[in-house]
């Protein structure tokens, strides 16, 4: 008795394994599977079916309903673990055909760390496993026949359009960072070709967040520079904007930076080290800022 047809183009083995391993409760009971494969090129035909004389007392109908379930299990795990890779793929090719080999797979890593990840894993809420699954058994009860490739472009758009989604961001993501590192260094160059107005500097940050700035005999630098570049900038400036300016203006050649911990922005240390990279010097509540936090307490 046919039950199913599954009409796959690749990866047949794969296919069956998966199958195989989702039916042989089945056939552990005694239940007679039928497979029978064609192939019209390029397309592998899988037809399934039940032999009616081992049913084991089984209900034609629950034997049926457990293999529609079976099949639709299967065809999920198939298209996650080949088609969703070349679907990715697709759109790489036809939407960033420019990127070269290197930009390419960097682009790639991140969209498989966005697929592992829980946040970026809500694009695809919508067309969860439970959801595709259950358009595929409703698929199946009306239909003996389901091509693979077609059930993608017809029927799971928003799926497709979910992994639309997901390289777009990656590739913004991507350009943001390029765009970020190409600032850093034009900003390492500023830094570069500049003589220092101190030879050390040392950054405290206190309790608030803020800093305040000191030389290497422990002065307070409170003077034309910082207030040179105050005055240039927006009013709106923040403060970690404020230090990094007023870091490359002095372009110290080490800065020391205390009591890191009553930072709660650490992407501003990072900033800072990508910047004057070995010209930093991270303190581990050093004597320095031991003496210099008590001076200011009293």
């Amino acid at each position: 008795m046919h039950l199913f047809t599954i009409v796959i183009d690749e990866n047949i083995e794969d296919f069956q394994t998966r199958l195989n391993s989702q039916i042989q409760s089945l056939v552990d009971d005694g239940i007679g599977i039928e497979e029978k494969i064609e192939f019209d090129k390029p397309f592998y035909i899988l037809k399934y079916g039940i032999d009616i004389e081992h049913l084991n007392d089984y209900p034609i109908v629950d034997i049926v309903n457990i293999f529609r379930y079976c099949i639709a299990n299967t065809v999920f795990e198939y298209i996650k673990y080949y088609k969703e890779p070349q679907l990715i793929n697709k759109i790489l090719n036809y939407d960033y055909y420019y990127f070269d080999i290197d930009e390419r797979s960097k682009i790639e890593e991140r969209i498989d760390s966005y697929m592992k990840n829980e946040s970026y894993v809500d694009i695809l809420q919508n067309e969860s496993q439970k959801r595709i699954t259950k358009m595929f058994i409703d698929y199946l009860k009306n239909n003996s026949v389901i091509n693979i490739n077609g059930f993608i472009t017809f029927r799971l758009k928003e799926y497709v359009l979910g992994l639309q989604e997901i390289v777009d961001r990656a590739v913004e993501s991507f350009l943001m960072d390029q765009e970020y590192n190409e600032f850093i260094k034009l900003l390492r160059y500023f830094v570069d070709i500049q003589e220092p107005k101190y030879e050390v500097l040392n950054i405290l940050f206190e309790e608030d967040e803020r800093y305040q700035l000191y030389d290497e005999f422990g002065n307070v630098i409170n003077n034309e520079y910082l207030n040179i570049i105050e005055a240039e900038l927006d009013a709106s400036i923040n403060h970690d904007d404020l230090l990094i300016s007023s870091l490359i203006t002095i372009a110290p050649n080490e800065i020391y930076i205390h009591k890191i911990d009553n930072l709660k922005n650490m992407d501003l240390i990072q900033t800072i080290s990508k910047i004057f990279q070995d010209r930093i010097i991270l303190c581990d509540n050093c004597q320095w800022c031991r003496i210099h936090t008590n001076i200011k307490k009293e």
